[in-house]
C-alpha cells in the first residue's frame, strides 16, 4: 500500500528540503571528533559519550556503524538518567550510517568491547535478561533514556538509530532521542531542536506495568531560540512506543516543525500536551496506530495548559485559507489505516479510543489542512471536549486546571474554534457505529464555555456518496463555511469515545460492555487480541511478544524496522562537517540532502495543494485497483 504513495510522491517531498549550512559557533573553527568500534581506521573514541565529553560548543561527533551500549550519565534526577547526555549547546551528532549505527540502550555483555556486538549477538535483543533498568533512584530502578540533550540549544542528532531505552516505576525516562528542556518543571527555556533520519524503536514489552519504551522522538518545554531560528525534526521514523512515537509539548511557543515524519504500531503516532503557538505538522505518514495525530490538553505538569494554535504577539500565520492567528498547523498529511489494539500501551495514551485519524482532545485554535485520511475505522477527525481527571502539581506551575473549567473531580477542557479545512477522506468509519465516518464533532459544552464554535469546510471524500459526517449535513450540519453556525453533538459521540478507548474495563476490572452503557445503541470497536496471526495484521513486520505478563503486544521486529526506516531518503553524512578521515573534502561537493538549520521565524507557507491531490489520485486508481 505504502510503496505506491511513496512512488508517486516521494521525489516530491525529498526535494522540497532545502539545504542551508549548519550553525557554526561564532568565533571557534569546530573540531570533528571520530567514534568507532575497536580497530575502525581513524576513529579516537569507542564511546559516544567519551566523544561528546571531550567535544566544544560547535563540534562535529561523526560515528562509524557499530552497536554503542552507552550508559553516559546515571544523573541525580531520572529526566537525568542518558545513554549519551548532551549539555553543551551546537553540537553536532551525527552518524555514518542510519540503520548502522544502533544506541542500544540493552545491557553490555561483560565480554563486548565498546562500540561492537558480540560475535552472534543481534543489536536490540528482546530477551527479559538483556535489557537495563536503569540506576536506582529513591530505591527503584529508573530507567533510562537514549540520547538526551538537556537544557542546551542548537543540539543536532542525526542519521542513527536508536533503541530499547526503558522507563521504569512511572520515572521520566524511555525516551529513545529527547530534547529536555526542563521536563515536569512548568517552564520552558529557548532551546532549539534539530534532528534528522533518525529511528526510535524498541524491541521489548512485557507488559504494561514493566519497563518499556515510552517515546521514541521527544520535546518537552522548549521556547524559541531567536539566534538559531525555527527548530526542524525532519525525515524520522519511530514505533512499538507505549505511549507515542512522537511527541511536542509543555511548550506555550514550540516554534518547531516535524517534517517527513512516520509512526507506526504505537499508542499514539503524535501526542502534544499542551505543545501550543507555532507548531507544524506537515508531510508525515501516521499508520497502524490506535490515534495517528493527537494533539491535547492536559492538566498535569507538562503546563501551561490549554493546547491553543494562537500564534504568539507580533507573528502572523500565513497557511492559506485559515485565520492568520491560527499558528498550530496539520497539513499534507497520509493519515491511514489506525486501527490497532494490539500496539504497546500504557497509561492515558493507551486508553485512546482505537480507530481514529486524528484526535483532537481539548484543542484550541488549530487548524488541520489539506491531509488525505482514510481507513480509519472509528472517525477520520473529531476535535472534543476532554474531562480530565488529573490534578496539576502547583510547585513551580501554574495554577491547577488553567485554561480549564472545573467540575466535580475532573478539569473540562473545550475543543473550539479548530478549522479543519480541505482535508480528503476515503473509507472512515469502518466499525459501522452510528457516529462513525469522516469527520465528528463532540462539544457538549461549546455554547457555555468554549472560544468558539469548530469550523468545517471545503472537506470532501473520495467515496459514493461523500462525506461521512455527525452530526450529518444539513442546514446546521458540519460543513458551514462561516463557522457561525453549527450542531453539536447530543452525546453518543461521547459514550462511543468511551467505548473506542475500552477504558472503563481497564481502570474498574470489570467486563462492562459498550452495549451496558448505551443500552439502544450497538457497538462495535476493535478490541486487543495478542497472537502471532494477528499481530500480522494489525502493523506490518510485528510478532507477538512473548506470553509472560498480563498484557503481551504486538511487537514490529528489528529488521522490520530498518526496512521501514530505509524507505526514506538517505541523508549524506558528509556534508556539512569540516573534512576528516571519515569524510575527505572531495566528499562535501556531492550533497543532495541534508538536515538544514532554518531561518530565523515561522516556516507557515503551505506545501501546496497539489500534494495531497497527487495522492489522493494515486490512492484512487489503487482502490480500483485492489476492488476485488
Amino acid at each position: 500500500m505504502r510503496a505506491g504513495y511513496r512512488g508517486a510522491v516521494g521525489g516530491l517531498f525529498a526535494i522540497i528540503v532545502a539545504t542551508l549550512p549548519a550553525t557554526i559557533v561564532e568565533g571557534q573553527v569546530p573540531n570533528v571528533l571520530l567514534v568507532g568500534p575497536a580497530g575502525t581506521a581513524g576513529a579516537q573514541y569507542t564511546s559516544i559519550q567519551a566523544a561528546v565529553n571531550a567535544a566544544s560548543p560547535g563540534d562535529w561527533i561523526l560515528v562509524a556503524p557499530g552497536v554503542y551500549h552507552e550508559k553516559g550519565q546515571d544523573g541525580p534526577t531520572d529526566s537525568q538518567t542518558a545513554g549519551v547526555f548532551i549539555t553543551k549547546p551546537d553540537i553536532h551528532l551525527r552518524g555514518m550510517d542510519r540503520n548502522g549505527v544502533i544506541v542500544d540502550g540493552t545491557n553490555l555483555s561483560p565480554s563486548q568491547p565498546a562500540g561492537t556486538a558480540p560475535a552472534g549477538s543481534p543489536a536490540c535483543p528482546t530477551a527479559d535478561a538483556a535489557q537495563d533498568l536503569g540506576p536506582t533512584i529513591g530505591g527503584h530502578h529508573v530507567g533510562r533514556n537514549g540520547v538526551e540533550a538537556y537544557k542546551t540549544t542548537g543540539v543536532h542528532v542525526e542519521n542513527m538509530t536508536v533503541c530499547n531505552f526503558l522507563s521504569a516505576n512511572g520515572s521520566h525516562t524511555g525516551n529513545e532521542v529527547w530534547w529536555n528542556a526542563g521536563d515536569g518543571s512548568g517552564m520552558s527555556m529557548p532551546m532549539a531542536a534539530f534532528g534528522g533520519y533518525l529511528t526510535g524503536t524498541s524491541t521489548y514489552f512485557k507488559d504494561s506495568g514493566s519497563a518499556q519504551a515510552m517515546y521514541g522522538i521527544f520535546t518537552s518545554n522548549i521556547a524559541a531560540d531567536p539566534a538559531r531560528g525555527t527548530s526542524l525534526i525532519d525525515y524520522t521514523y519511530a514505533n512499538n512506543m507505549s505511549d507515542s512515537a512522537y511527541y511536542i509539548g509543555a511548550c506555550p511557543d514550540c516554534n518547531i516543525i516535524l517534517r517527513h515524519a512516520h509512526a507506526q504500531n504505537a499508542a499514539l503516532g503524535y501526542s502534544g500536551t499542551n505543545g501550543s503557538g507555532r507548531l507544524i505538522i506537515e508531510n508525515g505518514e501516521w499508520d497502524h496506530l490506535h490515534a495517528g495525530i493527537a494533539p491535547n490538553t492536559l492538566n498535569n505538569d507538562d503546563a501551561p495548559s490549554p493546547q491553543t494554535g494562537i500564534c504568539p504577539a507580533g507573528v502572523t500565520s500565513t497557511q492559506a485559507g485559515a485565520p492568520t492567528d491560527h499558528c498550530f498547523i496539520v497539513r499534507n498529511n497520509y493519515v491511514h489505516d489506525n486501527n490497532n489494539p494490539d500496539n504497546p500501551g500504557s497509561g492515558i495514551a493507551s486508553a485512546a479510543p482505537v480507530g481514529i485519524g486524528i484526535l483532537m482532545s481539548g484543542t484550541q485554535y488549530d487548524v488541520v489542512i489539506n491531509n488525505l485520511v482514510t481507513n480509519n475505522g472509528s472517525w477520520g477527525v473529531i476535535p472534543l471536549d476532554y474531562p480530565d481527571t488529573e490534578t496539576s502539581p502547583t510547585a513551580g506551575t501554574p495554577a491547577d486546571c488553567a485554561g480549564g473549567t472545573g467540575m466535580s473531580g475532573a478539569c473540562l477542557y473545550s475543543s473550539g474554534n479548530n478549522y479543519i479545512l480541505n482535508n480528503v477522506f476515503s473509507s472512515n468509519g469502518a466499525n459501522g457505529n452510528t457516529t462513525n465516518g469522516d469527520i465528528a464533532n463532540e462539544q457538549l459544552l461549546t455554547d457555555l464555555v468554549s472560544p468558539g464554535k469548530n469550523c468545517f469546510a471545503g472537506n470532501t471524500s473520495l467515496d459514493v456518496g461523500g462525506l461521512k459526517e455527525f452530526p450529518p449535513t444539513g442546514p446546521t450540519g458540519l460543513q458551514e463555511t462561516s463557522c457561525t453556525v453549527g450542531n453539536f453533538d447530543t452525546g453518543l459521540a461521547a459514550s462511543q469515545l468511551i467505548c473506542a478507548s475500552g477504558i472503563i474495563t481497564a481502570v474498574t476490572g470489570l467486563p462492562i460492555t459498550c452495549s451496558q452503557l448505551a443500552p439502544a445503541n450497538t457497538f462495535t470497536y476493535p478490541t486487543r487480541n495478542v497472537n502471532d496471526a494477528n499481530c500480522a495484521k494489525v502493523a506490518p513486520g510485528s510478532v507477538a511478544t512473548p506470553a509472560n505478563g498480563e498484557d503481551p503486544a504486538c511487537i514490529m521486529t528489528l529488521a522490520a524496522t530498518m526496512a521501514q526506516a530505509a524507505l526514506q531518503p538517505k541523508m549524506d553524512p558528509c556534508v556539512g562537517p569540516p573534512p576528516s578521515a571519515y569524510c575527505p573534502a572531495a566528499a562535501t561537493l556531492n550533497s543532495e540532502t541534508s538536515l538544514p538549520n532554518t531561518a530565523a521565524g515561522p516556516s507557515l507557507a503551505p506545501l501546496g495543494v497539489i500534494v495531497v491531490g497527487v495522492v489522493a489520485l494515486s490512492l484512487a486508481i489503487r482502490r480500483r485497483r485492489r476492488a476485488a
